[in-house]
């Protein structure tokens, strides 16, 4: 279909993204890696519950590349007892535990490739045993040096929201209701 469209790609000039998918935060770009979306929750929860920006967005406590992870991160008084797995094998592990009362968690982060989408079918294939941690390294460092770090602080998406989402986004923020909905790029712009 490419060819027959006359694309070549090998002449192809670089360009940027259309709005609104090529403006991003940090906690966009970390969501590659395991445990890169349950902190970009807690960049989100933590300013929620507490009501104060948050000086440090870098959550440690759920960063790393065990297969199944847990933490506890105080917000505001409150524990959160949280679990990170990647790979299936580590996410029926802990569906077990938590369906046997084993275990109880406020949040639980699976991703079904090793070490997230960084391990995942979409990236080159490598014999080297480095390349996820290096991926891994390289999306931290492309958080590091973005100006925002918090998916909240990303206007096209708060926009699309409130267009779709109206009264109930500008009240109550991201809430059930907006997770019902499908990725909201692509319905704006």
């Amino acid at each position: 279909m490419i060819k027959s469209a006359g694309i070549i790609f090998d002449s192809l000039q670089p360009e940027s993204f259309d709005m609104p998918f090529g403006f991003y935060t940090g906690a966009g770009v970390i969501f590659g890696n395991s445990g890169g979306v349950m902190e970009a929750v807690l960049r989100y929860a933590a300013e929620k519950v507490t009501g104060k920006k948050l000086e440090h967005v870098e959550f440690q406590q759920v960063r790393g590349d065990s297969g199944l992870r847990e933490a506890t991160i105080q917000v505001n008084g409150s524990e959160l007892k949280l679990a990170v797995v990647h790979g299936l094998r580590n996410a029926r592990v802990v569906a077990e535990q938590v369906r046997a009362g084993k275990s109880h968690y406020d949040l639980i982060e699976v991703m079904a490739c090793p070490g997230g989408c960084v391990g995942g079918a979409g990236q080159p294939v490598t014999t080297s045993t480095t390349a996820r941690a290096l991926r891994t390294k390289g999306l931290y460092n492309a958080d590091k040096m973005l100006q925002l770090h918090k998916s909240q602080d990303n206007v096209f998406i708060t926009e699309c929201y409130a267009k779709f989402l109206g009264e109930i986004w500008r009240r109550e923020g991201p809430s059930s209701s907006s997770h019902q909905l499908p990725e909201p790029a692509s319905h704006c712009g």
